[in-house]
């Protein structure tokens, strides 16, 4: 549905806007927006930015989100259209329907539309707080944690951080992390996925690897150190490596020419089921994961 489409609430609930933009947001907020649907007039929103199905479409079936009710189409040639498309679309349909509140999952881009809501004196409530606001490589984090109205963390470290930066008691609220109730929606099926015998992997006798940050791939000092580590453990453990990859990965690995270990196998990006089936058998053997979310597997 385009921005001039949508309807405006009369239902006499409070309106929340919850806007997306990647993968990990639509998983760990899944049951948070069924829960939203049922007591606010909720309006989920989706950038487009990762527009890939893969990346997206497959993840609303897996986990029964019904789709968005707004497409922002944001994606603009290059990142600098795309990061001013998120705060000028964000800002028109925020302007239009006037939401109670602004619920935005960690600091991918689609934090810029918290930007938006400040401009509009929407309040902004922010998941994921706290886990990069002292980190200065990673400024997102810090901006979103501090003009956030009520930051929602999930541990008491990550508390502990955004007091330390000042952020006031009142605005910081420990809820712990989301995915406990998706796992437990979807256990059945995620045991009952066979990824493994489809690519005749012997349990814990692989490994499983995540590696698609933009400060590791598009930078070429980065790209290469990292590369070349995994095709060492291709080597060292003579293992195979099943590289859920995504598409700037690829089109990084194709343009450098960069050759990788035969024993390293690029798969499309893993769906929900398989990707956590797989996570299940390696966690205690070998999973490498470039993301910022490595400390949430200690959950």
């Amino acid at each position: 549905m385009e921005i001039n489409e949508i309807s405006v609430s009369n239902s006499g609930k409070l309106e929340v806007l919850i806007i997306v933009d990647t993968r990990p947001e639509i998983i760990r907020l899944s049951a948070v927006i069924s829960r939203c649907r049922e007591y606010f007039y909720t309006v989920l929103t989706h950038t487009d930015q990762n527009y890939h199905y893969n990346l997206s479409s497959v993840f609303f079936k897996a986990l029964n989100i019904v789709e968005p009710d707004v497409y922002l189409n944001c994606v603009g040639d290059g990142l600098s259209f795309t990061v001013g498309n998120i705060v000028a679309f964000s800002y028109n349909l925020m302007k239009m329907i006037k939401p109670d509140a602004l619920l935005i999952l960690r600091d991918i881009n689609s934090f810029l539309s918290a930007i938006s809501a400040k401009r509009l004196h929407i309040p902004i409530f922010h998941m994921e707080a706290g886990n990069r606001c002292k980190d200065e490589s990673l400024p997102k984090g810090k901006i979103v944690d501090i003009i956030s109205d009520v930051n929602l963390v999930y541990s008491e470290p990550a508390q502990k951080y955004l007091h330390e930066c000042g952020i006031p008691k009142e605005r910081v609220y420990v809820t712990g992390l989301p995915m406990a109730e998706v796992l437990t929606n979807y256990l059945d099926k995620i045991f009952a996925s066979n990824i493994l015998e489809s690519l005749q992997f012997q349990k814990k006798k692989y490994i499983l690897l995540s590696a698609h940050k933009e400060e590791n791939i598009d930078t070429d000092e980065n790209f290469y150190s990292l590369f070349h580590a995994i095709n060492f453990l291709a080597t060292n453990y003579e293992m195979p490596i099943l590289y859920s990859c995504l598409p700037r990965s690829k089109k990084k690995l194709l343009s450098s020419n960069f050759k990788l270990d035969n024993r390293v196998i690029l798969h499309e990006p893993l769906g929900f089921y398989d990707s956590k089936k797989n996570i299940n058998e390696v966690k205690q053997q070998f999973l490498l994961l470039d993301d910022y979310n490595v400390p949430l597997f200690n959950y």
